[in-house]
């Protein structure tokens, strides 16, 4: 008996080492947001992040700003990759661009209200995700 316990300790040591070695050849290609074990921090960096990072970063695409209820409704795509965030900026007449919301990247609009009639706004929006910024998008402008 002590033999066999032996012969089957070394096999379970020798699948352990085999297997340990096929994981590290395909390894962005077999884990991912699903595969993370329960003790998994959630707060990890993505998978699509990791493989994104020395590719710039998609921005949304500004669609389409609207007159609405006495200020503007700020419509969006989102790149492909998930944003965690969506950082809008604005500038107005005589004034520099500045951060004016932060969204959860699964969201595509925004009412802005509280601004001055017949003013000139101009938006773009960023994709935040991992620690990254992207580049601004395009850029929209109307008045409320």
């Amino acid at each position: 008996m002590p033999l066999r316990s032996s012969l089957f300790a070394s096999l379970a040591l020798c699948l352990a080492v085999a297997s340990c070695g096929a994981h590290d050849d395909d390894a962005h290609a077999s884990h991912g947001a699903a595969g993370a074990s329960p003790g998994a921090d959630a707060s990890a960096t993505p998978p699509d992040a990791a493989l994104l990072e020395d590719a710039t970063l998609a921005s949304p695409t500004l669609d389409r700003l609207m007159r609405m209820d006495g200020g503007l409704h700020v419509m969006w795509t989102n790149p492909a990759v998930r944003c965690v965030a969506v950082v809008g900026e604005r500038a107005s007449e005589g004034e520099p661009w500045r951060e004016v919301f932060r969204v959860d990247g699964a969201y595509d609009n925004l009412h802005q209200d509280g601004m001055q009639a017949g003013v000139l706004y101009t938006y773009r929006l960023r994709c935040e995700q991992a620690g990254r910024v992207s580049p601004p998008s395009n850029e929209k402008s109307a008045t409320p």
